[in-house]
């Protein structure tokens, strides 16, 4: 099975709103997030959490990186701020998790 297939929710997620343009419609990444955090259910939200804990879980260093090209991730954070994709997919997780459970 694909990676795209293997983490549906990951791929909607950082497809839709890390698409190639990504930056067409956001200044920064942060912005993407809180987009997302605002319009997808929480369910859908719980999902693409789940999905980026077992995408860490599975890939590291340049495989981490290949895998979210794969899910249609083109956002780059090392490119962009010099942070590590974990890292970023670290920051990424804590805000998801953050919105389910309400606290800020």
């Amino acid at each position: 099975m694909k990676t795209r297939e293997r983490f549906e929710h990951a791929n909607q997620f950082l497809g839709c709103y890390f698409n190639p343009d990504w930056h067409c419609d956001f200044d920064e990444p942060e912005e993407a997030v809180a987009e997302y955090i605002k319009y997808a259910s929480p369910r859908t939200r719980a999902g693409a959490l789940h999905d980026l804990r077992q995408i860490i879980a599975e890939f590291q260093g340049p495989d981490l990186n290949r895998a979210m090209l794969e899910i249609d991730c083109y956002y780059s954070p090392e490119r962009f701020r010099g942070v590590p994709m974990r890292q970023w997919l670290d920051e990424v997780i804590a805000e998801l998790e953050q919105s389910l459970t309400g606290t800020s």
